[in-house]
């Protein structure tokens, strides 16, 4: 989804990822869904499309 459409859709979901064109969203994303796991992707991981790199951050946020 769109960053427009996240007001829309942030309820149906665990995690929030933002991509590097939007990271400077993330403190407002983290304040405005307190109970979501939020992260951003970097451009090397965006580029790479890195599934495996992707879902490791991910297992390793919601262990914590």
């Amino acid at each position: 989804y769109d960053y427009s459409s996240l007001p829309d859709v942030a309820e149906e979901t665990q995690i929030i990822i933002l991509g590097p064109q939007i990271a400077w969203a993330l403190e407002d994303v983290k304040r405005d869904y307190p109970d979501k796991i939020v992260l951003t992707l970097g451009i090397q991981e965006f580029g790479s499309m890195n599934g495996e790199r992707l879902k490791s951050r991910i297992d390793e946020l919601m262990e914590k």
